[in-house]
């Protein structure tokens, strides 16, 4: 897989939660300390530019039992290097515990995260090998109303290339509502920390949520430090929640 398409690939901690004041989910890649819920159905989905390739990931979750999420998803990519051509970017799977719940101007909440990244891709993303991740995200709402939400993320990624590497895995988000159903974001966070070239990124951007179950956001981000990274990209993306199903 292409070095930027892992970056983009951690966007695998966006598929989280139904609406909210100022929770993560989408556009976010650090995680946050909650689940879609029990009987819920999520579909996110969004495109992501940067100069020579564009992604495009959609990732579906559910809530089995009320502190579980679990979700899936794939990638598309067109690249300059393939002439343009549709290929397979990448595939993950997730599985999220919640064990505490945040609660406003109180305790953080915490959950605890395993996610996958099978080998997938054609093309210039074409890999062999396996990514993993597995970490605890915290969630702290330092305000009773809600409308000020900071996460973070910290925990071990692992890959099997031709050996295995391991490396600290860590995220820190904060998001604040604007006026109702507007919120601004900003984030950084360890872009490839279990491969040999360690490097980091942070993006900003706007979250509208016209309800519960609509949400739409858009990011402009970049890499700060590390070498022959993209060194700016934008997303944009969609995220629609059901009601309670069952």
């Amino acid at each position: 897989m292409a070095r930027g398409a892992l970056v983009g690939a951690c966007v695998f901690c966006a598929p989280m939660l139904c609406a909210g004041d100022a929770f993560a989910g989408r556009p976010f890649i650090t995680d946050d300390a909650s689940v879609v819920g029990r009987g819920v159905l999520q579909l996110e989905a969004w495109l992501r530019l940067e100069e020579g390739m564009i992604q495009q990931w959609t990732v579906a979750a559910v809530g089995p039992l009320g502190p579980l999420e679990i979700s899936a998803g794939i990638a598309a990519a067109l690249a300059s290097t393939d002439g343009w051509e549709p290929r397979v970017a990448g595939a993950i799977g997730q599985l999220k515990a919640l064990v505490l719940e945040p609660r406003p101007a109180g305790i953080p909440g915490i959950a605890g995260v395993i996610a996958v990244f099978p080998p997938a891709g054609s093309g210039s993303f074409a890999t062999e090998s396996w990514h993993a991740a597995s970490y605890a995200a915290l969630t702290a709402l330092p305000f009773a109303n809600e409308r000020w939400a900071i996460h973070a993320n910290l925990g071990v990624a692992l890959a099997t290339n031709e050996s295995l590497q391991a490396g600290p895995y860590w995220a820190l988000g904060t998001s604040v509502e604007i006026v109702e159903g507007l919120d601004v974001m900003g984030e950084v966070f360890s872009a490839e920390p279990a491969e040999d070239a360690r490097i980091g990124a942070t993006q900003v951007g706007l979250i509208v949520a016209f309800n519960e179950h609509v949400q739409l956001d858009g990011t402009f981000g970049g890499v700060v430090w590390g070498d022959d990274q993209p060194e700016v990209f934008a997303t944009a993306g969609v995220k629609l929640a059901s009601g309670e199903l069952w």
